[in-house]
């Protein structure tokens, strides 16, 4: 008996020395390298009286990967978007981009994504009132600004195939659910992403071991960590790209939309790239049935040989060179449509 108190002593020790260590190398952690320090990186909160993601109104934090992939700094202005221009200054001549991460500027710095480089290739100014939101969000952001004082005419409105095709006509239904127990299996990827936003000590770690080739090979094998190849989320069926386009054609008659396609990476890696290529498709020609005006990344992007190019190495959001690309097409399709031709 004697010898198990002493047994369970010592255990108690060691677990109370450790998480004491944890503790202090947590925070000299987060006193030494501020980058680190979960409390300082991007996050955004439901607004409760419009219902969709805002960012901090004027704040200045960092977006950080622990693969290396970027370490950026993100300002969100007095209305909790990310434009250093005030949207509430917006006229009738002015370009409004509206959209999901991609077209906020995920990984990238402010002056790096399409619409600050549309602006600088046409004469109108482009004001950016994208944040991590879906179609139906995407309504409520527009109707944000002109409630600011924004005069809405031309809209740019960027659809990821990703996230943003769905049924949203069975969303927006009820469904009966029968309660049922907690789940008690272990997710992984669950506890990686609390840690990521709550610890600045694994962030450092994660990253020290992330830059190692051997050490992230062995974790990605093990399926701790996941590559490209891996694309979340489902492709589109027919009724979520009827919902979608729907949702679109409503829009169309309130704004003059020009439709940014981004596509799926799904079309380029993974196993389901027959089923993306044909739901890109469907989508697009959906589109054109409605007469709706169409960006499609997908056959520039192709042309390229090589569209992954166009993706950081371990996150699917796009590298400059995407946004670059992406802002020619829309000034090249904008001044079809007769804006003033693009600046030299």
């Amino acid at each position: 008996m004697l010898r198990f108190v002493h047994i369970v002593g010592r255990l108690s020790a060691i677990i109370l020395a450790t998480a004491f260590a944890l503790i202090v190398c947590e925070y000299s952690v987060r006193l030494t390298i501020d980058k680190y320090d979960p409390a300082g990186h991007v996050s955004f909160y439901k607004n409760p009286t419009l219902g969709v993601a805002l960012g901090k109104p004027n704040s200045t934090s960092r977006q950080i990967k622990n693969s290396g992939d970027y370490n950026v700094s993100v300002a969100f202005n007095r209305h909790g978007l990310r434009d250093r221009r005030d949207v509430s200054t917006g006229t009738e001549k002015d370009i409004y981009v509206v959209g999901d991460s991609f077209a906020y500027g995920w990984g990238g710095e402010e002056d790096q994504r399409f619409s600050n480089i549309l602006e600088s290739k046409i004469h109108r100014k482009v004001f950016n009132i994208a944040t991590t939101e879906n179609v139906d969000g995407y309504e409520i952001l527009l109707s944000y600004a002109g409630k600011l004082g924004a005069d809405i005419h031309d809209v740019v409105l960027a659809i990821n195939m990703i996230d943003d095709v769905k049924d949203y006509d069975a969303l927006a239904k009820p469904v009966l659910t029968v309660a049922k127990p907690a789940a008690t299996r272990f997710e992984v990827q669950s506890v990686k992403q609390y840690l990521l936003t709550h610890s600045a000590l694994y962030f450092l770690a994660s990253s020290a071991i992330g830059s190692i080739d051997v050490m992230r090979w062995f974790l990605v094998q093990l399926g701790l960590v996941k590559t490209l190849d891996v694309v979340s989320g489902d492709v589109p069926d027919s009724s979520g790209i009827r919902a979608t386009a729907d949702r679109i054609e409503a829009l169309s008659r309130k704004y003059n939309l020009t439709i940014l396609i981004i596509p799926s990476r799904a079309l380029w890696v993974g196993v389901r790239r027959a089923d993306a290529a044909a739901a890109h498709s469907n989508f697009v020609s959906e589109l054109a049935r409605r007469n709706l005006n169409v960006v499609d990344m997908r056959p520039v992007m192709e042309a390229s040989q090589n569209p992954m190019q166009f993706h950081f190495r371990n996150d699917g959001h796009w590298v400059r060179a995407g946004h670059v690309l992406a802002a020619s097409e829309l000034a090249r399709s904008l001044t079809e449509r007769g804006l003033p031709p693009p600046r030299p």
